[in-house]
């Protein structure tokens, strides 16, 4: 599966599934980013496509995850 994203503003990212953009990821307050599914698409997801997400977001997340992490061990 080919997996793109496309930054449509500084904390807006469409993700783009095999040329059909599945939804888009929205940072909130708290500094994650979060999946926002794309309300056109019905049907089903399978294991495949939801691990595709899942990782995608959680390279999103990470550099947030760090300095959390560095944060709370230099307190």
């Amino acid at each position: 599966m080919e997996v793109e994203l496309i930054e449509i503003e500084p904390h807006v990212k469409e993700i783009v599934v095999n040329n059909k953009s599945i939804g888009e990821f929205i940072r909130d307050v708290d500094g994650y980013f979060y999946y926002w599914p794309n309300p056109s698409l019905k049907g089903s997801w399978n294991a495949n496509a939801l691990r595709i997400i899942s990782d995608k977001l959680n390279e999103l997340n990470t550099e947030l995850d760090n300095q959390i992490i560095k944060y709370e061990s230099n307190k």
